[in-house]
């Protein structure tokens, strides 16, 4: 199953928070599934994400990719650049 190591997330104003971070386990698009998130290898909580962001491109400078949630994450929870975030594919939805 694919799993992303999340290095950054914005909250957006349109109600959604976009998970940015290196993807293992699928160089393919992302399509909306139920993943856990986990900090410090801990359970926080069960999010939708309703795909990835931005296509993959095989000559990109960074291998960040990006994934959207279908609703606000609350980010005191986590502490960028210290917790170890991880989101780890539960299932797909399509």
């Amino acid at each position: 199953m694919e799993k992303m190591t999340v290095t950054n997330l914005f909250n957006m104003s349109f109600g959604k928070t976009f998970f940015v971070g290196v993807i293992e386990g699928s160089s393919t698009f992302i399509k909306k599934g139920k993943w856990k998130l986990l900090v410090n290898n801990n359970l926080v909580d069960e999010i939708e994400i309703e795909g990835e962001q931005i296509p993959i491109r095989k000559n990109a400078q960074t291998e960040e990719r990006v994934l959207a949630s279908t609703k606000i994450f609350d980010k005191s929870l986590v502490r960028i650049g210290i917790d170890k975030i991880v989101l780890e594919k539960i299932q797909n939805l399509d």
